[in-house]
């Protein structure tokens, strides 16, 4: 996972940025999967050797500054750690990494924790498909998140799930996609 400052890009870049890594970045072995655009940031999805990580950095500084590079890797931590490094990421606009730690968590889950944290999940990653400038797709994960959460409401560790379930049914009928900080 790499992060560059976002100086002016929009989701409908995200093609256009992938293409550009790509060039820059065709004497090292790597695969650029996606960039995903937030306000803040670029977020490149790579496979990339270990020790090929800071030439992938250096080559796409044409792009933007490097804000974060790091290796994605299963850890073992606490549920509610998981559920509040999640909520980090999801404020940050950092879509993906907050799928990734609700998943840690939804997999320590049963019954109707389990189904919360699903619906929770696809909303994360429907704002993730946003940011790759898959709209429709978006759109059509909110609709899957409701399904999940279903008539669960109230606080899940500081998470308004009424608040998003609102955000999401609006963004449904709306098909006016906004992100929104929990």
């Amino acid at each position: 996972m790499v992060l560059l400052r976002n100086k002016n890009s929009e989701p409908k870049d995200s093609r256009l940025l992938v293409k550009r890594a790509n060039e820059l970045c065709s004497d090292i072995n790597v695969t650029i999967r996606d960039a995903r655009i937030s306000k803040k940031f670029i977020q490149y999805d790579v496979s990339v050797e270990k020790n090929d990580l800071a030439k992938f950095v250096d080559m796409v500084k044409p792009i933007s500054e490097l804000v974060l590079a790091r290796h994605i890797k299963d850890e073992k931590i606490e549920k509610d750690q998981y559920i509040k490094d999640g909520i980090f990421y999801f404020n940050e606009e950092r879509f993906w990494e907050a799928h990734e730690a609700w998943e840690g968590a939804w997999k320590m889950s049963t019954g109707q924790e389990k189904l919360l944290l699903q619906g929770i999940i696809l909303i994360a990653v429907a704002f993730a498909h946003y940011q790759k400038f898959s709209n429709s797709v978006c759109i059509g994960m909110m609709g899957r998140a409701l399904g999940k959460i279903g008539q669960i409401s109230g606080i899940y560790h500081n998470i308004d799930v009424d608040l998003m379930k609102n955000r999401a049914q609006d963004i449904r009928t709306s098909k006016n996609i906004a992100t929104f900080k929990i």
